[in-house]
């Protein structure tokens, strides 16, 4: 008996090889993380390497949540949507209220040297309890007040919108606004940390 000889045929893995690669390539581009997301907030130096900063009762606006998501902005009680005019006051002090922050006079590029509170402070305390959907609403509130101050500077000034300003105008509104929001350590409704 005679045996045959059979030839198997060779599998041409060129094409294998570029659908895995373009599988690979695939899963990156859709698994590629936003650097941008989260708040911006700049952390504070770490402990033991810097001395407090005291600072005058008149340039810090409390804003209080409770563990009920009531909130309260300096002494009173308000609703979410007070809170950007209210913020926008006590940040731009525009009749040098001394109730308010007050001026200190400041040279800053393309205004020259005027008068800005650039020592205020939004301190932003939570009740442990509160919802992650009223800070977040807070937070937006704040940010939102800080944006439209800097918006209309740069319309007064310019007369164009913020984000069509150059790098140096920008950098200048911002120090005309500095944003200086305090994050405060939850407490509890009874007010123990």
């Amino acid at each position: 008996m005679k045996r045959f000889h059979r030839n198997i045929p060779e599998v041409d893995s060129s094409s294998a090889t570029a659908i895995v690669f373009l599988l690979l390539i695939f899963f990156i581009a859709i698994t590629s993380t936003n650097a941008d997301e989260g708040l911006e907030r700049r952390l504070p130096p770490p402990i033991g390497k810097y001395t407090p900063i005291k600072v005058a009762p008149r340039n810090i606006l409390n804003v209080c949540l409770t563990d009920r998501d009531e909130l309260i902005c300096g002494n009173q009680t308000v609703g979410i949507g007070e809170l950007r005019y209210l913020t926008k006051l006590f940040i731009a002090n525009p009749k040098n209220d001394v109730k308010l922050p007050e001026k200190i006079n400041k040279e800053i590029p393309s205004f020259g040297k005027v008068a800005v509170t650039a020592r205020h402070v939004i301190s932003v305390q939570c009740g442990r309890l509160t919802t992650y959907q009223a800070y977040i609403d807070v937070q937006n509130e704040l940010i939102a007040a800080y944006n439209e101050l800097r918006e209309a500077l740069a319309e007064k000034k310019w007369r164009r919108k913020y984000a069509q300003l150059t790098d140096e105008q920008q950098s200048a509104v911002c120090a005309y606004y500095p944003m200086c929001i305090s994050e405060a350590e939850p407490q509890s409704e009874g007010g123990k940390k």
